[in-house]
């Protein structure tokens, strides 16, 4: 395995986002983000550096917070709909 592929798959730490979470919100926000990764092939660097710029100054409530209603899959597709 490469070094990239082993970042790719490394867990994300409870510091990469801005936002306070608790544990069930972290694990719905790193599934925004892997759904990124995935979609998009963004790295997961730029995926969390999206995630912090849109959320990075709510406060989201503890899990589960309003925004799942939506599945992950939703939320990824507003990261990028600026790009497109």
């Amino acid at each position: 395995m490469t070094n990239e592929s082993v970042a790719s798959v490394a867990p994300l730490k409870r510091s990469a986002f801005l936002m306070p979470l608790d544990d069930g919100m972290l694990e719905y926000f790193r599934e925004i983000v892997d759904e990124a990764v995935t979609r998009f092939g963004v790295s997961r660097a730029e995926a969390v550096a999206r995630v912090n710029e849109r959320y990075g100054e709510l406060e989201i409530s503890p899990y589960p917070d309003l925004m799942c209603h939506e599945l992950p899959e939703y939320w990824v597709y507003g990261l990028y709909e600026d790009d497109r």
